[in-house]
């Protein structure tokens, strides 16, 4: 599978050359874009998960525009790690973009071994990312063909309500209850009550995440 790093530049100088350099001894295709317009435009055509990604967002001084762009990302449920390289140390703007989401943040000087260690665990942290979001996609997909009193039942059982009493508070006789449960085992390709209760907590805790 191709890596590619993204390398956002706000500002044009000299290290936009010697990153690209440094990041290529990676094995990696290096884009490079001098604003974020640019690469939102390849952001929006690009299919996620076809390659290990990161982006890298490099400012000389502020790194404002950096968390605007990482928010801006969150917005659009982007799951791409984004490493953040500035010249600005203080502990709030750090704080700051680990709060939005950065996956490190890196002030200058740069040491190069630090930076490329980075690079390769943000790679793997991406296809560990890409994993969770098929699955969701997946479990969202199943979820959503179940009919809203299908759904009813399921949330009773997933309670911890018997047959019969979610029956009573559904105002449903047992015997429905057991066919709305075997529809919705049907629907869900469920097997067990486990396996429901796991796919369940996954498809809820994950969405809470990215909403």
């Amino acid at each position: 599978m191709e890596s590619i790093i993204h390398l956002i530049t706000f500002e044009e100088d000299s290290t936009k050359v010697q990153l690209k350099a440094v990041l290529s001894s990676l094995a990696a295709n290096v884009k490079t874009y001098s604003n974020e317009q640019a690469f939102l435009k390849y952001y929006f055509s690009s299919t996620k998960g076809a390659h290990k990604e990161c982006i890298i967002i490099n400012t000389k001084s502020s790194a404002a525009p950096s968390i605007a762009l990482i928010k801006e990302l969150n917005k659009l449920k982007n799951i791409i790690p984004i490493i953040l390289i500035s010249g600005d140390s203080s502990i709030e703007s750090c704080r700051n973009a680990f709060k939005s989401g950065a996956f490190e943040y890196l002030t200058r000087p740069l040491n190069v071994n630090e930076l490329l260690n980075i690079v390769s665990e943000s790679f793997l942290h991406y296809e560990s990312e890409v994993e969770q979001f098929r699955t969701y996609i997946s479990l969202k997909d199943k979820f959503s063909k179940l009919s809203n009193r299908e759904k009813e039942v399921m949330e009773m059982i997933l309670e911890g309500n018997t047959s019969k009493e979610a029956a009573e508070k559904l105002s449903l006789s047992p015997r429905t209850v057991e066919v709305h449960r075997s529809n919705m085992y049907t629907k869900l390709k469920i097997r067990s009550l486990p396996q429901l209760v796991q796919e369940y907590d996954f498809f809820k805790k994950y969405d809470l995440r990215t909403n």
